[in-house]
């Protein structure tokens, strides 16, 4: 597969590696890539499901099933996306889960697989995508979340993972610019996905503590806004998109 850029078509051809990509936002970012000509590299630890939604996207999509936490197996997996591609042109750093429960009362050790997954796992899937970004326009885009915004005391470790998100995605910002390479944190509000359900819930914590008097974003329409930002003109990068539903007074 070799890029193509056509401002006509500005993600046909396209080569993105999406992490997270078993569900939710992550399908939907590859569903929405390939629909419009691009390729696109899945990677989630569900085999099953990963294999589902690439028999479905045909020869625009490839697997590779993957626990990104593991340090060498994350690295091997990007290797093995970008070599099915052919490179890459944009990353999509959307792996993640949800935490809820308070700082005062909760476990360390929870905390740290949390941040595992959630800030380093979300980092090295970038660090090592890095090496295999061949074109221009090229583009990172990391999924964040509005909880780094506005920390209520049922999200703090959440909103601390987020925060540090945010504030990788503008060094990476001062770190690629000057290589064509567009860096976007994307912060989401409240979106209907799996995550609030597999939530991880410690005492103090509950589902739905972000709220639930509106209607939630779906996982299309933060699909939409990230083929969006894929498809700026080359000099053009949108580097802080926040998209919330229209009622969510917060985070």
């Amino acid at each position: 597969m070799t890029s193509t850029w056509n401002a006509d078509t500005p993600l046909a051809g396209r080569r993105v590696l999406i992490t997270g990509a078993s569900s939710g936002i992550g399908a939907a970012v590859a569903q929405r890539v390939a629909a419009a000509g691009g390729y696109v590299a899945l990677l989630a630890r569900r085999a099953e499901r990963l294999r589902e939604i690439t028999e479905s996207l045909g020869e625009h999509a490839v697997a590779v099933p993957c626990d990104i936490t593991e340090d060498a197996a994350l690295r091997n997996a990007v290797s093995e996306a970008a070599a099915a591609l052919g490179g890459l042109d944009a990353i999509v750093a959307n792996a993640g889960a949800a935490h809820m429960g308070h700082i005062a009362t909760g476990d360390p050790a929870v905390w740290r697989e949390f941040i595992d997954l959630n800030v380093l796992a979300c980092l090295s899937s970038v660090r090592y995508g890095l090496d295999h970004l061949t074109a221009k326009p090229a583009d990172v885009i990391l999924v964040g979340s509005t909880a780094a915004r506005w920390p209520v005391a049922a999200t703090g470790i959440y909103s601390a993972a987020k925060t540090a998100v945010a504030a990788a995605a503008e060094a990476l910002r001062l770190e690629l610019g000057n290589r064509g390479i567009r860096v976007c944190l994307l912060e989401p509000g409240r979106v209907d996905t799996e995550i609030s359900t597999h939530a991880r819930v410690e005492p103090g914590g509950r589902h739905g503590s972000l709220g639930t008097a509106f209607v939630p974003v779906s996982a299309g329409e933060v699909a939409d806004v990230v083929a969006f930002v894929l498809s700026r003109p080359a000099n053009v990068a949108l580097n802080n998109v926040v998209l919330r539903p229209v009622a969510q007074a917060y985070p």
